[in-house]
Formats: C-alpha cells, structure tokens, sequence
C-alpha cells in the first residue's frame, strides 16, 4: 500500500514540473492561427514625372510603315492608314519626292502602342478621329499649318498631357479632346476665333484654359473642367453657350482680353457674372453665365439686365437673387442644380411671362415662390418646378397656361400649398387646379 502512494506521488510530482517553464513561469501558449500580422497593403507606384520629347534628335518612320495614296492633285500624298509597331512615330514630310499633306480618318484610332507623334508642318488636313481613344498616347505634335482640328480628333485620349497647337489654328472641332483627363494647360492661338461643343469636356485635369481670340464657343465645351481656375476670353466674343462652363465648380475668376476691333457689342465680367453687352448710349446686358465657383450667397444682377441666358446659373452656390424688371422669360435649365436657392424675388414692374422647361429644376431649399404679380398670360413650361422638394407656398398670378397638369408640374413638392385665383390649393388637390388652357 505504501509503494502505491509512493508511486501516486512521484507521478503527480512529475506532471507538475513538466507544465512549468526552466524559470519558473508558466509556458507561453501557442499563438492562434488567426492572430498572424496583417500583410500591409501594396503601395501604388506613383506615374513617373512627364518629360516632353525632343523631336529634332527624333528620325521620321520609314514610307513602309504607312499606306498611302496620291492626293487629287497628283502632287502630294494622303496617308491613310499607320502599319509600323514603333510607340514614338515620327510622321515623314515627304514621301518619293512629295509633301505629305493629308492624313486620313481614324489613322491612328485606338491604336494601343503609340505614345509620342509628330505631324509635320506640310499636313493642311486632317480627317476625324485621327488619334481617338488611344490610350497610351502622352504628347503629340500638330502642324504648324493646320487651320482645323477635325471632330474628336483625340477624344478619349486619356494620358494625353502635351499637345503643341497649330500656330495657324482658327476652328476646332465637336470633341476634339473631350475627356483627355490628363491635359493641364491650354492656350489657344489668338487665330482661333470658332470652338464647337464638347470639344474640352470632361478634362477634369485642366486648370488653365487661355482663348485670347475667341469668338464662338459651343455647348459644353468646357463641362466638368472641374479643375478649371485660370479663364482668359475676349471681349468680343459674340457667342457664348450658357452650359459651355456647366460643371467648373472650382471657377471663381476670369480675365477678357481687350477688343481688337471695333463693335457694337462685347463682354464684360461683372460680380461673378459674364454679360454679353450691346449698344453704348443705353446699353442691354444679357447675363451669360455665372462662373460655377463663384462665391456669392446674393447675387445682383446688373439693372440693365434685359434677358438670362440657358443655364446662366446652372448648379451655383447663391441663397438668393432679384431678377430685373425687363427680363420676361426665364430660360430652359436657368437655375438648375441651384441647391442652395432659398429666395427668387422680382423688381418691381416685372415683365415675366414665360418659366421655360426645368428653369427651376432640383432647387430644393426654394421654399417659396411668388408670381401673382404678373397681369399678363403666364406660360409655364414642363419641369419648371421639377424635384423641388422643399416648396411649401406658390402664388400663381390669375391667368396661367401650363403645358403640363398642377399634379404633374408640383408632382415633387408633397407639402406645397398654390393659391390661384382666390383659392388655396394642398397637395393632394392638384388634381382639381387646372392650368393647362384646352
């Protein structure tokens, strides 16, 4: 019995000197499987710094590596198509003896290996879409000679950082370099006096944009250049889009070069507004467009404000604004994306009659509204008062003529009351208002 307790005790003894580390302290536990230091995640490898080519110490590509043909004239030739696999492409300036004068549409369309060119000075034409989507072009070099810049000619030309412009340049065509996303500056020559649409659109990079020439620019050409701060116009631009600057939400200032000729009209920049103006005795200010980035919560528009042009404040910052007595007609899109609008007031004698489509669209802190001042016919036109949330009053002036129903025009405005013609009308009532005139 006595060497079995013996035995008991010594296996005890055992057990309790095996849990035990050399030191005394008890043995780390074996780490969990779940506990392994997170690998860090990859840093991304910033884009190397450009560094424009130096043509001069470039060579011309070789004829063979393009198919071509003689021009009309017999005299030069027309490139029409580019066979070569070289990313640096050196265009030739003659080939067998003739100038190269032509270059065909789509020479270059999303071609992947191209990353510099050189079009020589002997080019006078250019077909469209010559460098369309081609995604790893980073500088390209246009003729000298070259008086247009055909449709999306580098559109969607992402990496795109250097162009060297035409010094002949007068006209550039709809998409040009829409969504070179990769372009920073640009200085059009003072020839350039015709820009069609889109032809800047959603350069998102672009921070300086300088036309000192300018006399025509299109719909959208410079939409959602959202980092546009440097502007530089003529001042006699005679044709200004109200949705060419749509977008440019980082725009607080621009300059006007100085007319170079004599006009009866020119522009002017007034308190964040561009005006087209027009005679000089009593002059009429037409508002174009107030820049995007302005910082204005009151905007006052010049006294001799006769007309407002489409989109003129388009997705501005302004609380509020008083629309002068000779403007009659509040434009298609003239206030949309107004988020912050609280107050639309109008001066004493006002002329309004017309609100054109969506004029007032997506205004949602405008909680009133009141047009019972007009004595004439007041049209209203669909989606004047599209996705206004927050509208709680309107008076209507008594004679009205809507294209669309109450319900559908207020269709957002869930808590708005519309008195018209002596009545108040809630929400749910919109039905009984009848505005469209059979």
């Amino acid at each position: 019995m006595k060497k079995l307790l013996l035995f008991l005790l010594c296996a005890v003894l055992c057990l309790a000197l095996c849990s035990c580390s050399g030191n005394g302290s008890s043995a780390p536990a074996a780490p969990k499987a779940d506990a392994a230091t997170p690998t860090p995640a990859p840093t991304a490898t910033p884009e190397p710094a450009f560094e424009p080519l130096d043509w001069a110490a470039v060579t011309e590509a070789p004829a063979a590596n393009f198919t071509y043909e003689l021009s009309w004239d017999e005299e030069s030739y027309r490139i029409t198509a580019y066979n070569g696999t070289d990313a640096i492409v050196k265009v030739p300036a003659a080939i067998e003896g003739k100038p190269v004068t032509d270059l065909g549409e789509d020479l270059f369309r999303s071609n992947e290996t191209i990353t510099h060119v050189y079009l020589p000075d002997t080019v006078r034409y250019m077909g469209d879409s010559c460098f369309n989507n081609c995604p790893n072009l980073v500088q390209l070099h246009l003729p000298a000679n070259l008086s247009e810049i055909a449709q999306a000619t580098c559109k969607e030309c992402r990496k795109l950082v250097q162009v060297d412009l035409p010094t002949a340049l007068t006209s550039i065509r709809q998409s040009a370099f829409s969504e070179c996303i990769s372009l920073k500056e640009i200085e059009l020559p003072a020839t350039t006096t015709y820009m069609e649409k889109d032809v800047f659109d959603g350069c998102r990079s672009l921070t300086s944009f300088k036309a000192p020439g300018l006399k025509q620019m299109g719909q959208c050409a410079l939409r959602d250049c959202v980092s546009l701060t440097e502007l530089v116009l003529y001042e006699g631009m005679g044709l200004f889009n109200g949705n060419a600057l749509n977008g440019c939400t980082s725009l607080t200032d621009l300059t006007l070069m100085p007319l170079t000729e004599e006009s009866s009209y020119r522009v002017v920049f007034e308190n964040g507004i561009l005006y087209d103006v027009y005679g000089t005795e009593e002059p009429e200010y037409t508002a174009l467009r107030m820049l995007p980035g302005y910082p204005a919560d009151a905007v006052q528009l010049h006294p001799n404000t006769t007309k407002l042009e489409h989109s003129v404040f388009y997705g501005c910052q302004l609380r509020s604004i008083e629309i002068p007595a000779a403007v009659d007609t509040i434009p298609g899109n003239a206030f949309v994306q107004c988020k912050n609008l609280e107050s639309i007031t109008f001066a004493p004698g006002s002329q309004l009659r017309l609100l054109e489509m969506n004029c007032f669209s997506g205004c949602t802190a405008l909680t009133a509204i009141d047009l019972s001042f007009v004595t004439e016919q007041l049209t209203m036109y669909s989606g004047a008062f599209g996705s206004n949330d927050a509208l709680t009053s309107v008076k209507l002036p008594a004679n009205v003529n809507a294209t669309d129903p109450a319900d559908y025009m207020f269709r957002s405005a869930k808590n708005v009351v519309i008195s018209y013609q002596g009545k108040d009308y809630t929400y749910d009532q919109l039905s009984e208002l009848k505005l469209v005139q059979e």
